[in-house]
């Protein structure tokens, strides 16, 4: 979903080190973490628009995908997915997958998740058939000695069976997947699925249809819970449990978000935390006032108390970040990371107060939280709008995607996107 919110910055010419050479840019005063450019995409078969999660295996290999370039097509490019190996002197890209339109699938948006085996899966937002423009699809890639083979594990077909898949998956113990379709449904708001292996395939079943009030239309993946229950958001607007029961799923409301103070839109998944907690941003709302927006996003914490839960917000406001898109990460002893696509500095070709946005670090401080600016982006070679949650390695150096910027600009408009490090 990300790729589709975000707006694009202006062009500009710059020297550029080579594509896919690592440059760290400079300490300052305001920006004292050191960010490395792993990747810059380049637009047409290389990929443009990287977002979504990624996943890093246990070489330091990243996976990830990119929304549009790839095959044409397309109108922006059917998108890729691919892989970056770190090696001396630069990480080296290689494309595992260019989608082909059609039933094979377009527009990956929801990010990837691997399981023990090494293989990946992961949603498109188009290919099948018969919906507006289309119903989306639930894909693998298997690692192979001839190579990595991709097979569409479903394709969804609209009405009642859903479709909008711009969530990513979550995989149980089993191998069976989960996800959510923002649209159709039996109430046409969006549905909870599961994808259960079988000795042919994968049969899907339909575990929750949400209704057309404050739960409906689920973006976002789902978080798996103790005793099969699933956690997640719906856009308008709230945080929800599905608890099975029997031969069916029934649906609580965790939290409902009021705007003003704990924010509106949560295009993000929550993360679990110590005791019970669930963590997650808004892309709007809150205390603080932005320009083209009804405030400038959250971050929250739900902690269960004896009525149900209660409720951590920080606001953002604009300058220290704007418009979060994307799930938090939760560290040791409770910080928090994240990116917002706004805020920060101004962003070349953009209206002066959205901003290019940037990464920021929450510490738990009394009541509420402490917030720490890690990197504001720039727009330009350090690309904008980040697009991805932020993951860690063993060393604690940060890994994420921005989705515009970079070096090239005039192949991309507003710049292709990078894949990025942050060293906080």
């Amino acid at each position: 979903m990300a790729a589709a919110m975000l707006a694009s910055c202006g062009l500009q010419d710059e020297t550029q080190p080579p594509i896919g050479a690592p440059r760290t840019m400079p300490r300052s005063a305001s920006h004292p973490p050191r960010l490395t450019v792993l990747y810059a995409f380049r637009g047409g078969h290389d990929g443009a628009g990287p977002g979504g999660a990624l996943v890093m295996d246990a070489s330091g290999a990243i996976y990830g995908l990119a929304g549009g370039g790839g095959v044409t097509a397309c109108y922006h490019g059917c998108g890729t997915v691919f892989k970056l190996t770190p090696s001396r002197s630069a990480y080296k890209e290689r494309i595992l997958y260019r989608f082909l339109g059609g039933s094979d699938g377009e527009s990956p948006d929801g990010g990837l998740i691997m399981d023990a085996g090494g293989a990946l899966y992961g949603t498109t937002v188009g290919g099948s058939s018969g919906c507006p423009p289309s119903c989306g699809t639930v894909y693998s890639l298997a690692p192979t000695k001839a190579g990595w083979v991709h097979d569409v594990l479903y394709r969804f077909k609209g009405g009642s069976d859903g479709y909008g898949t711009y969530g990513g998956l979550t995989i149980d113990s089993s191998g069976a997947l989960y996800g959510t379709t923002a649209e159709g449904g039996a109430h046409g708001a969006g549905t909870a699925y599961k994808l259960t292996p079988t000795k042919s395939g994968y049969e899907k079943s339909t575990l929750f249809s949400f209704p057309r009030s404050h739960d409906a239309e689920p973006v976002a993946s789902l978080l798996l819970g103790k005793r099969g229950a699933l956690y997640g958001t719906a856009l308008f607007s709230s945080v929800f449990a599905l608890t099975p029961k029997s031969s069916h799923y029934v649906a609580r409301i965790l939290h409902e978000l009021s705007g003003s103070p704990d924010g509106s839109l949560p295009y993000a998944n929550v993360i679990p935390g110590p005791d019970g907690a669930l963590y997650g941003t808004t892309y709007e709302g809150g205390t603080s006032h932005c320009k083209y927006h009804t405030g400038c996003g959250t971050a929250f914490k739900l902690s269960p108390a004896k009525s149900g839960y209660s409720e951590t917000v920080f606001s953002f406001a604009n300058d220290d970040g704007a418009y979060p898109l994307t799930a938090l990460l939760l560290a040791k002893g409770g910080a928090l990371y994240g990116t917002t696509t706004g805020g920060g500095n101004k962003c070349p070709g953009r209206e002066p107060t959205y901003g290019c946005g940037l990464a920021f670090k929450l510490e738990p401080a009394g009541s509420g939280f402490k917030e720490t600016v890690l990197y504001k982006f720039t727009g330009r070679a350090d690309g904008a709008d980040p697009s991805s949650p932020l993951i860690a390695d063993a060393s604690g150096a940060l890994y994420g995607a921005a989705g515009t910027g970079g070096p090239s600009l005039r192949r991309c408009q507003g710049g292709c996107g990078i894949i990025f490090s942050l060293e906080p």
